[in-house]
């Protein structure tokens, strides 16, 4: 086994030691000004193109924001009435911008694009006011977004909330600190902000320059400021010094940096090969979570979670390599492995419960390309497994490419299988996506469950979510369902599925088995198909027929 890996091995740690080495030449020391002062007038030109497309794509979500907000005032609707909270909900899906939209007068909290508040919250002072009238509220704790403090624009009795990352962008390259102010120098966002930064001094600048060891870049336009800063390249304590202990600084440097770059050469390569070999031995085993039926308590499903099982017996969970994975591209041949095992596992005990599906987790690329469609139409040939028994789902990373993830969905639903996304509210998902996806399951993350009960901040997101799973008319299953009292709690609100150790830890195939038929005996079996009758979902997780069209205000 290793008399593959060791020479791939060893030529890759010395190229590293022949490049580290190659750092130390001390040729590089005559040529160290000339590259600083080049280093240095590029970083600001640098600094200076970013801070002014910043600026531009301020003034260009502003400008949005804004002309929602006043199209907001001009409506007439009666104040949280049906027709308000649809006209929010609309204005909120059709904006990528947006993450919320409220109602509030005399300063309290009314309604929103979900409904009714439940609370007497209220609103904040602003931060800032702008000349058009347009107040700014910076750090609110949104229970539309509660894993980030977001941004608050009001105008009139409309607030939208806004992701403070949206105002500065994307393309900001690594490095580089961005700061918004409003024009009397009030802090409204930052990127990697480095807390050594007097904000107020360099707000006063003009231009480019330098600032204690700091490369700076200041931008105005429209009432906005953007500082852009990076750390300067710190040679010029070298050249003045101009001292002989200069090289060997410089070797001595150069050679931690090149043993860390060998140390951590050798570590990944040697974890990427113990993963590659893992993958050419087949060592990779399926646990299966059991999918509860709240109402009935019936067991109708199980997720398929991938574990490592190590030629030494241990098991190494999906957080310890499948990163790993997918940065090599290793995960392919392992979600390749896992329908396989699925297939495998499963065979007889799927034929002969047509009721029962099983949830496959796909990665963004598969997501993407569709990749895996032919491999899980050839693992389920001559096998008797129905495509509807077989569930994909993928977690919003995998939707970042909606139109592949659109074709793909729409393949899969033409073959039969039912789409679900996974960890909803945990990544960058848009409503907008939803309604065009076609999905027929939203699983709520388990952050959001475990605040069931508890009296958290975020706790009213969970029947936010849910109620918008049932305006898109998908099917709902809650995962980390720990306690009894979250069970009840989501069954009364409709929500229909839930898997969690309330009903079972993941199981191994023998394990699950067991489990199932343990559970028919206690609580009946789910509706049976008659054999040779025409195929008809038993539910609507495991259809690939489409879900009913969602109705969207």
């Amino acid at each position: 086994m290793t008399g593959g890996i060791r020479p791939k091995r060893l030529r890759a740690l010395g190229l590293s030691a022949l490049l580290a080495l190659a750092g130390s030449v001390p040729a590089a020391v005559g040529a160290v000004y000339l590259s600083w002062r080049v280093d240095t007038a590029g970083q600001r030109a640098t600094l200076a193109t970013t801070a002014q497309a910043v600026i531009q794509h301020t003034g260009d979500i502003y400008s949005s924001a804004t002309a929602a907000l006043r199209s907001m005032a001009a409506t007439d609707y009666a104040p949280c009435s049906d027709q308000h909270i649809r006209h929010m909900r609309q204005l909120m899906v059709s904006s990528p911008i947006t993450v919320g939209v409220a109602y509030v007068h005399d300063g309290v909290f009314r309604c929103s694009a979900f409904g009714l508040f439940d609370d007497q919250r209220r609103q904040s002072a602003p931060d800032v006011t702008r000349p058009d009238g347009v107040s700014i509220h910076i750090g609110v704790q949104s229970r539309f977004a509660p894993q980030v403090d977001v941004i608050a624009l009001g105008f009139g009795d409309h607030a939208i909330l806004i992701d403070p990352s949206l105002l500065l962008g994307y393309a900001i390259a690594p490095g580089i600190s961005v700061m918004l102010l409003a024009d009397d120098g009030q802090l409204i966002a930052a990127r990697d902000r480095d807390a050594a930064i007097n904000v107020q001094t360099l707000a006063s600048r003009e231009g480019t320059g330098t600032e204690n060891d700091v490369n700076y870049a200041v931008v105005r336009q429209d009432g906005w400021t953007v500082i852009a800063t990076e750390p300067a390249i710190g040679l010029t304590a070298y050249v003045r010094a101009e001292s002989p202990m200069l090289l060997w600084l410089v070797v001595i440097i150069t050679a931690c940096s090149g043993s860390v770059i060998f140390w951590l050469t050798r570590r990944r390569h040697s974890a990427l090969s113990e993963l590659a070999a893992a993958v050419r031995h087949r060592e990779f085993v399926v646990h299966y979570q059991p999918i509860i039926e709240l109402e009935t308590g019936r067991c109708i499903g199980a997720e398929a979670l991938v574990r490592w099982r190590r030629p030494d017996g241990t098991m190494a969970r999906p957080d310890e390599f499948i990163p790993l994975a997918e940065t090599s591209g290793l995960i392919r041949p392992i979600t390749d492995q896992v329908i396989e095992r699925v297939v495998f596992d499963l065979n007889q005990m799927l034929v002969a419960n047509r009721s029962l599906h099983v949830t496959i987790n796909l990665c963004a690329e598969d997501i993407s390309t569709g990749r895996f469609l032919p491999v899980l139409a050839a693992a389920l040939d001559h096998t008797g497994i129905w495509p509807e028994q077989i569930l994909l789902e993928a977690t919003e990373r995998g939707f970042i490419d909606v139109e592949g993830a659109r074709r793909t969905l729409i393949e899969a639903r033409r073959i039969g299988h039912g789409t679900a996304i996974d960890d909803f509210g945990t990544g960058y998902s848009s409503l907008q996506y939803l309604q065009t996806l076609p999905l027929n399951a939203l699983k709520i993350d388990k952050s959001f469950v475990d605040t069931i009960g508890r009296g958290a901040a975020t706790s009213s997101v969970t029947p936010h979510i849910i109620d918008m799973a049932k305006t898109l008319n998908l099917l709902i299953v809650a995962e980390g369902v720990e306690r009894q009292d979250q069970a009840d709690y989501l069954n009364e609100r409709g929500v229909e599925l839930a898997q969690g150790w309330l009903f079972a830890k993941p199981l191994p195939p023998e394990g699950f088995i067991a489990f199932y038929q343990q559970r028919q005996q206690r609580f009946g079996a789910a509706p049976v198909r008659i054999k040779d009758s025409p195929r008809r979902p038993a539910s609507r997780l495991a259809a690939g027929a489409p879900a009913a069209p969602a109705t969207h205000p």
